[in-house]
């Protein structure tokens, strides 16, 4: 069975670090983003399994990507990561078409548990 890809994009590198890390050990492969830009550039050019968005971003935010992707018909799976828990936010990335919403801080075990669970379909 071939790794699942997964793909962290948020502007915190020692988030990004943690995050990698607890995956790789899990056996998935996990390419970085540091913005909005990026991450929609290697979407573009890489299919993944699953992506972690984080909300707020400089330049283009989480949601601003999250709005591009769904405007595009986006089928990967993405799971908003955001220290700024809302109602509306979520109810307005659910209605983008987020799977998930995990607000920060949250445990490896905790994120690793949802990433399974995630990447489990396909």
């Amino acid at each position: 069975m071939a790794n699942k890809r997964i793909l962290c994009v948020d502007d915190d590198a020692d988030l990004r670090h943690i995050v990698r890390e607890a995956l790789q050990h899990e056996g998935y492969e996990v390419t970085e983003a540091q913005n909005g830009e990026e991450a929609i550039d290697r979407l573009g050019s890489t299919v993944y399994d699953l992506v972690l968005l984080d909300v707020v971003m400089p330049g283009p935010s989480g949601m601003d990507v999250l709005r591009f992707l769904s405007s595009k018909g986006n089928k990967t799976p993405i799971a908003m990561i955001t220290g700024k828990a809302g109602f509306t936010l979520a109810t307005e990335s659910y209605m983008l078409g987020a799977v998930e919403y995990i607000t920060k801080p949250f445990t490896t075990d905790f994120l690793i548990d949802a990433v399974k669970r995630l990447t489990k379909k396909g």
